[in-house]
């Protein structure tokens, strides 16, 4: 009996790495670097948002959303302080209490994009010109 217990543990610790691999690639996270800074990138995002798009409170900071398509998902209070949304569609957004503090928006797109007075942009950032839409 305890030969076949032993047996049954060492299956179980050598599929271990395979489970976790296959976690790994089917949630877009690489668990040797857990960190949300590299979390998420385009293609991950992209493939995740597929169905409901909701992104609300999420940790996006520092990531890479590069081209990233995140038109109608909702970023409420979502922290993208310094991520990388160059040329990323922002258009029809929730960005309603979203940090975007130093984000790099260069050629984003986002019009009707929405935010609030808690919405947090670059310095120097024209959200208005840009086509965000503010609403309380």
């Amino acid at each position: 009996m305890a030969n076949y217990i032993k047996s049954k543990v060492q299956q179980s610790v050598s599929f271990l790495p395979i489970l976790v691999v296959a976690f790994s690639a089917f949630s877009g996270v690489l668990f040797l670097n857990p960190s949300p800074s590299y979390a998420f990138d385009q293609t991950t995002l992209s493939r995740a948002l597929t169905g409901e798009k909701n992104l609300f409170k999420a940790d996006l900071g520092e990531a890479n959303l590069r081209k990233a398509d995140l038109r109608k998902v909702d970023l409420g209070e979502a922290n993208l302080r310094k991520a990388d949304l160059r040329k990323a569609d922002l258009s029809f957004a929730n960005l309603r209490g979203a940090d975007l503090r130093e984000a790099d928006l260069s050629e984003a797109t986002l019009s009707e994009a929405i935010a609030d007075s808690k919405t947090k942009f670059p310095d120097g950032f024209d959200a208005k010109g840009a086509g965000v839409i503010f609403r309380n």
